[in-house]
């Protein structure tokens, strides 16, 4: 899959350094950062070896490949929520559900699965306030006012769960 949609000479070498970034991401230490040392040496994190693919349809493709594949693994799903909410993507809904299901399979105790369902609502966030500022219609701008704060709630209570599951991890504070 990985080879068909990145097109490139080197897919074996890219297939190779997503999976093996996948399965063997320390969580605690690689998630955020740019880089991981592993086992094997430095290694890029998922998400960055998937912008090597070129497309978000083939990213989504890998990332849904992925999650079909290993349906109850919160890793892969916290990974595809976040690659959902992204700027490029903003498949909120879906982003969600994926980050919610993530948590319950953590016992809604990961700091950084609480953290990324905070930034999912703040990505939503950033996306309605230039809406809600260019609205001339009352009844729409009372509206988006309104979604503006659920979102600013709900991100406000995952990121403070995120805080009280782990009060040394520095996520809980970005």
């Amino acid at each position: 899959l990985i080879r068909r949609l990145s097109g490139q000479p080197e897919s074996d070498d890219l297939s190779r350094e997503i999976v093996w970034s996948l399965v063997g991401t320390d969580r605690e230490q690689a998630l955020w950062d740019e880089m991981e040392i592993g086992p094997r040496g430095p290694r890029t994190l998922p998400s960055r070896l998937m912008r090597d693919i070129g497309s978000i349809s083939g990213q989504d493709e890998v990332w849904r490949s992925v999650n079909e594949a290993f349906p109850d693994v919160p890793l892969f799903l916290a990974h595809y929520g976040r690659f959902l909410y992204g700027r490029d993507v903003q498949r909120y809904s879906e982003s969600e559900a994926r980050l919610r299901r993530a948590s319950e399979l953590s016992s809604n105790q990961d700091h950084t699965i609480l953290h990324m369902l905070g930034m999912r609502f703040r990505s939503e966030l950033h996306s309605v306030l230039p809406l809600r500022r260019r609205q001339r219609d009352g009844a729409e701008y009372e509206s988006l006012s309104q979604r503006v704060q659920v979102l600013v709630t709900d991100a406000s209570f995952y990121f403070q769960a995120a805080i009280d599951s782990a009060p040394n991890e520095e996520y809980g504070y970005v």
